[in-house]
């Protein structure tokens, strides 16, 4: 609550982010709904097309100051996985 407070954030603003990039991501209504408890009909009317796609690759590749994710970490088959080939552009990470 005192990031909340601190920042001016609304109580759900973290909450409808994770969704919206998560649906931006991912494209699955129905993961989406599953894991913020909402009804898919509750996530298509709010979330569904509030982010690109690009813009939702690049929230989940966020990362804490001094880190960086390993080039192996790339996007399969709607799961991000260490190794292998991008599904966004197709090349080797």
């Amino acid at each position: 609550m005192a990031v909340r407070k601190k920042f001016d954030l609304t109580h759900d603003l973290l909450r409808h982010t994770f969704i919206s990039m998560l649906v931006g991501a991912f494209r699955s209504v129905g993961d989406a709904a599953l894991q913020a408890g909402n009804s898919e009909a509750i996530i298509r009317k709010n979330y569904l097309d509030v982010t690109t796609k690009v813009e939702a690759e690049k929230f989940w590749r966020i990362v804490p100051g001094g880190t960086s994710l390993t080039k192996e970490f790339v996007k399969k088959d709607g799961l991000y996985i260490f190794g292998g080939t991008s599904e966004t552009n197709g090349a080797t990470l």
